[in-house]
């Protein structure tokens, strides 16, 4: 059976612990989302650079 949150959530409960191989399976998960987070956050940066290096006049209904 494959680890989820779901089944993690359960086993706490419970159990009262985590194995040192579902706390890995944790951290590896955080810095799977810190990594799309940091992601979606140079993006977004990048559009906002373009956005306001091209004025008011393209952004549609203005500012």
């Amino acid at each position: 059976m494959g680890l989820t949150y779901d089944v993690l959530k359960t086993k706490v409960k419970t159990e009262g612990k985590f194995t040192l191989e579902e706390l890995m399976w944790m951290l590896d998960k955080m810095k799977e989302m810190d990594r799309v987070l940091d992601s979606v956050k140079t993006t977004t940066d990048e559009r906002l650079s373009r956005i306001e290096g091209q004025g008011d006049d393209h952004i549609p209904g203005g500012i």
